[in-house]
């Protein structure tokens, strides 16, 4: 099973990601965040929330997508740009 984990770069999402590593092995599980995670197949995605095609391509590989990602604002201009 190929798992892709979003929200690696999280508090919740680093503690998912460690935890289901070590249940099906870091070539098992794709992590997507912000920023470069510490374990799995790690897919860095690029402004507005884009992969480019071969990030895209192994993201495609996953069986199986757990959505712990989520947008926080950093400030109200941020919030109302949505």
């Amino acid at each position: 099973m190929k798992l892709l984990l979003t929200g690696v770069s999280g508090f919740i999402g680093k503690r998912l990601l460690a935890a289901a590593c070590d249940i099906w092995g870091d070539d098992n599980v794709i992590a997507l965040g912000s920023r470069p995670a510490a374990r799995g197949r790690a897919l860095v995605y690029g402004p507005g929330g884009v992969l480019d095609a071969p990030a895209a391509a192994v993201a495609a590989e996953a069986e199986v997508l757990l959505h712990a990602g989520a947008y926080t604002p950093k400030s109200g201009a941020q919030a109302n740009a949505l």
